[in-house]
């Protein structure tokens, strides 16, 4: 090694070890044990909360009659922020739209000032957004009595959506923790409404039965059951994914309900199976309004947030993410697309055995934890807020940040090993809202 080289090296490992110590670097952490929470995929359609009586019901499809319509999704940022291809022409001329608070590109500066970005480029964060539509019906909601002419739902507040996943606790995990962008930045003024999260052993039965509802049990050789949400396979084990034949996979590829409403391929046994509901509809709503209903009757049909259909209605950011977690083709293979590229959300098959394991539970034993948003409570050291921070919109709009920690100490040593259900809904507001979480994990 030459005198100029050795010099040099012992240059670069000085400036990294003065790099290491700089008081504007993160130490380096020992292995992350937090459970993140703000990938949509492990979320899935949640059954009734409790507080509803409803929620005692079985058989009986007065259980879901209050569902209304979640969306939980990360924005693709390739598809809605980058100036490529892939960037719809009337978005990629909206610059307000891209900016605007409920859809923007979020960066980690805007919460973490003190975290240097690489490059001296700003860093992306995702956000798990959750938009909540407490007019709209949401999966397998049959009601027909409390349902306006315009096929809305009536007493929004009293209406619900969530969404719920299994968790195994590895390790004494005790806090549920996330950055909430502030919901009166964008979302209209004038309203509230509470944000709950339910955490223990819960019900994963969305269509009260008894039995495991999965696509991947359908089109076998099993027995098949008939209750009043549908056909339901009658073993309750399956493998967690579809048939090879590509064809047999389209016709499990349904949703919970076991019976299909793909306009596409002009079929529609949803409509034959719960014509009952759909014959009294006729009576109450608009034309439009029953023509869509009677389209999909159990609300559960999938879009991908991209498609030329979309594009030619010139659909916003946040309205293309308003059907992309129903179940009902949403794993849809590349041979059937009708699109250049693939449509599908997952691979994998619906089901409501979360933690898989090859039974159904019906029970539930759970904590409750109530935010509500109001912008009156939303301070620090009030309903699990421990931090508040101001950043300024790469668009110079001024938003406040809340860093919510939520503790379940109390439960944890005995829950080490096994698996636990997070729960999440909103309820009681009486227009449509938008939350956006930052750093969403179990800690």
């Amino acid at each position: 090694m030459t005198q100029l080289t050795s010099t040099l090296f012992t240059f670069i490992i000085a400036l990294c070890l003065c790099s290491c110590q700089s008081d504007n670097t993160e130490p380096i952490e020992p292995e992350d044990l937090s459970y993140q929470l703000a990938n949509p995929t492990i979320w899935s359609l949640a059954s009734t909360p409790d507080r509803f009586t409803e929620s005692t019901l079985v058989n009986d499809l007065g259980y879901a009659y209050n569902r209304a319509k979640l969306a939980w999704y990360v924005i693709n940022p390739e598809v809605f922020y980058r100036n490529t291809t892939l960037m719809p022409d009337h978005i990629k001329n909206d610059e307000d739209q891209r900016n605007h608070s409920l859809v923007r590109e979020i960066f980690k500066q805007e919460i973490y000032p003190d975290r240097q970005a690489a490059y001296g480029k700003a860093e992306a964060i995702n956000s798990l957004n959750l938009a909540y539509y407490p007019v709209e019906r949401g999966p397998y909601n049959y009601d027909t009595d409390n349902i306006n002419t315009d096929g809305s739902l009536k007493n929004p507040q009293l209406r619900w959506a969530g969404m719920m996943t299994s968790i195994e606790i590895k390790e004494t995990q005790d806090t549920i923790a996330f950055w909430l962008m502030d919901p009166f930045t964008s979302n209209e003024s004038g309203y509230t409404g509470k944000l709950y999260l339910n955490f223990g052993t819960i019900s994963e039965d969305v269509l009260s039965d008894g039995y495991n509802s999965c696509e991947q049990g359908l089109m076998l050789n099993d027995e098949i059951l008939e209750t009043a949400w549908g056909l339901i396979p009658s073993n309750a084990s399956y493998p967690n994914h579809f048939d090879s034949d590509k064809d047999i996979q389209l016709q499990q590829d349904i949703g919970l309900d076991g019976f299909r409403s793909d306009t596409l391929r002009k079929v529609n046994s949803e409509a034959t199976y719960f014509s009952d509901f759909l014959s009294v509809l006729k009576t109450k709503l608009s034309e439009p309004a029953y023509d869509k209903i009677s389209k999909d009757p159990s609300s559960d049909d999938f879009h991908f947030y991209r498609g030329l259909d979309y594009d030619q209605m010139q659909r916003s950011i946040l309205d293309r993410y308003k059907y992309f977690n129903n179940p009902e083709r949403n794993s849809l293979d590349i041979k059937f697309s009708h699109e250049s590229y693939s449509v599908a959300a997952t691979t994998k098959p619906d089901y409501e055995d979360i933690d898989l394991d090859n039974a159904i539970n019906t029970t539930s034993d759970y904590k409750e934890f109530v935010i509500s948003i109001d912008r009156d409570n939303m301070q620090p050291d009030q309903q699990y807020i421990d931090d508040m921070r101001i950043s300024w919109s790469p668009n110079n709009i001024k938003t406040r940040w809340y860093h919510f920690s939520i503790p379940i100490d109390n439960l944890n040593d005995e829950l080490v090993g096994t698996n636990q259900t997070l729960r999440i809904y909103l309820s009681e507001f009486n227009k449509p809202i938008v939350l956006r979480l930052v750093d969403f994990k179990l800690q």
